[in-house]
């Protein structure tokens, strides 16, 4: 009687100790993106462990397809080549994509925002919205949100349109490049402000360029970028086209015509801010930019 309690007992530890710990089909590769996915769905009230996936492993896969989820078997195959040099945001992705798939049962949803980002971090094959995921960010906790309850409503944070009043225009004024520190300045940059630069006499390659610290917006008749991660190809430009950068409630809003481009929390250097046009090679006419720099209300 004794012996069989014993067994018992030891069958009931390894089975508590399985569900918890890395299981023998997972590559060990995966193992701290799988536990963040533990640590998101304890937040969202959902029960996983490693026992509820039968394996994920590296495997051959077809085009630029990251992972993929056999919806029979919950296994999970995941694209090798180029792993290892990728970043956490993006094996974070994958990872949590697939696993909307193998345990959550969600399917793709290629539905985009306003501004060109992806609706749900499930957005699969055929996407042509912004993917902005990144750990830590805004974005993480609403992706993440979204993908444990598709009734997730969008952020009150995002805000597409801004109408808030001038309360002080501290600079305007017309040039063709400016260097600031709004330290200096005097800004208290808990407050809500605005940087508005327009093209004056652009032409087709023309550039217009904001760099907050390491954070550079760069707007050209065939693309607009943000630290080359948030990307817009082939604009619709004119010659008196807007960059717009809003700090809002703690919040980083960039704007191209009015038109949301992308919502942050950059933890930007205000004290190296530089905006400038760059001229195409052999244009006979100058360009510049109208520059303001202003003090918004609620």
């Amino acid at each position: 009687m004794k012996k069989t309690l014993f067994v018992t007992a030891i069958s009931f530890l390894f089975v508590i100790s399985s569900c918890n710990s890395p299981d023998k089909g997972i590559d060990p590769s995966f193992n701290q993106y799988v536990d963040l996915f533990i640590e998101e769905a304890a937040k969202h009230d959902v029960t996983f462990n490693y026992a509820d996936v039968r394996g994920i492993q590296f495997g051959d896969l077809d085009g630029s397809i990251g992972g993929t989820c056999n919806f029979r078997n919950s296994d999970i195959t995941i694209r090798e080549d180029g792993w290892n040099n990728a970043s956490d945001d993006y094996k974070t992705r994958v990872i949590f994509h697939e696993l909307g798939h193998c345990f959550l049962d969600r399917r793709h949803l290629n539905s985009e925002l306003p501004s060109g980002h992806c609706l749900s971090l499930m957005a699969g094959e055929n996407m042509t919205c912004r993917n902005p995921y990144s750990i830590g960010s805004i974005w993480y906790d609403y992706y993440n949100d979204e993908l444990f309850d598709d009734n997730t409503p969008i952020p009150d944070w995002y805000i597409t349109e801004f109408d808030k009043p001038i309360l002080e225009t501290l600079i305007d004024t017309t040039a063709t490049s400016t260097t600031l520190d709004l330290n200096v300045i005097g800004i208290d940059l808990n407050q809500n402000f605005e940087i508005r630069a327009s093209f004056i006499n652009w032409q087709y390659n023309d550039n217009l360029e904001l760099s907050l610290g390491t954070q550079k917006l760069v707007i050209s008749n065939s693309i607009i970028f943000l630290t080359s991660i948030y990307l817009l190809q082939d604009p619709i430009l004119s010659a008196t086209t807007t960059l717009r950068f809003v700090q809002y409630q703690g919040l980083d809003y960039f704007f191209v015509d009015d038109k949301i481009f992308h919502i942050d929390n950059l933890d930007l250097d205000f004290s190296n801010l530089s905006i400038s046009t760059k001229k195409n090679i052999g244009q006979a006419a100058d360009i510049g930019m109208q520059f303001q720099l202003n003090l918004l209300g609620d």
